[in-house]
């Protein structure tokens, strides 16, 4: 199994851990560590987040696709949808069409008759039909869209899937929320959403400037939503963790923590020989 061989070569806290696959059944199954609040996208949909716990969110992403990379294995499906959230951290998880990649080879050929999805390819992907771990970064993009929009699809006013390819190809952008710092939209659509991939910055040079700027965006964040709540007052903000989440965010993880099985030691992912 290509997804259990692959999965084995990971071992970082936002990469979801496989602990083996069980062979006496059919299909065969992959054990995996258990995701206490499921799907990032269901997660995003249920559970109101600050725009600092969403910052951490998408540096969490970094870090972990930054891992697989440099395991030289090429993802190729990077979504909210293929991530898992647990004990407030993001994983990534679901590597159904991941590949590892060659000696001297830096791109993996797709088939042209295998449904993609087509609003979280990168350009050259849509063109030439090639995954690549620039490809990798433009839908890590995707996703920190995803996360500001609370898990909302991608693209929903660029019209049909072909409509998206071309504006795309053509330069078109998506904006993101309003929530979102003005200095991490700048980077995501000028590094991370660069149209040339040899423009686009790879996954560590990502995760360094995520590194580099998220306290300083953070500290923003807090400042501005100090000054929206109490009009200028000295009114103290709401106590966080270090990935910046809330007291009220704990809670509601809590709350949606509690209806999910605690007794399970891990996930069953069914993949067929």
């Amino acid at each position: 199994m290509n997804e259990a061989r692959i999965m084995r070569k990971f071992k970082h806290p936002n990469v979801i851990q496989s602990y083996g696959v069980a062979v006496g059944q059919e299909p065969l199954m992959i054990v995996m560590e258990l995701a206490t609040n499921g799907a990032l996208k269901d997660y995003l949909q249920e559970i109101q987040r600050s725009p600092r716990s969403k910052l951490y969110m998408c540096l969490g992403a970094a870090s972990g696709l930054a891992h697989v990379h440099e395991n030289n294995v090429v993802h190729c499906d990077i979504a909210a949808r293929n991530c898992l959230y647990s004990e407030q951290k993001v994983k990534i998880a679901d590597f159904g069409l991941a590949r590892e990649l060659t000696p001297g080879n830096t791109e993996i050929k797709l088939d042209k008759d295998q449904k993609l999805p087509i609003k979280w390819l990168a350009p050259e992907t849509m063109r030439d039909w090639v995954c690549t771990k620039k490809s990798d970064v433009w839908a890590f993009g995707i996703l920190c869209w995803e996360i500001f929009a609370n898990g909302e699809n991608p693209y929903q006013n660029f019209g049909t899937n072909n409509e998206v390819a071309r504006s795309v190809i053509m330069g078109e952008r998506m904006k993101f929320s309003g929530e979102a710092p003005a200095e991490f939209c700048d980077y995501m659509t000028k590094q991370v959403w660069a149209g040339d991939a040899d423009d686009r910055s790879p996954m560590q040079q990502v995760l360094l400037w995520f590194d580099n700027n998220i306290k300083r965006m953070t500290d923003s964040q807090r400042s501005r939503m100090d000054n929206t709540r109490g009009g200028g007052s000295s009114k103290p903000s709401r106590p966080t963790s270090k990935d910046g989440t809330t007291a009220k965010e704990k809670s509601g993880r809590d709350k949606n923590k509690s209806g999910r099985d605690k007794s399970q030691k891990g996930n069953k992912k069914g993949h067929r020989k």
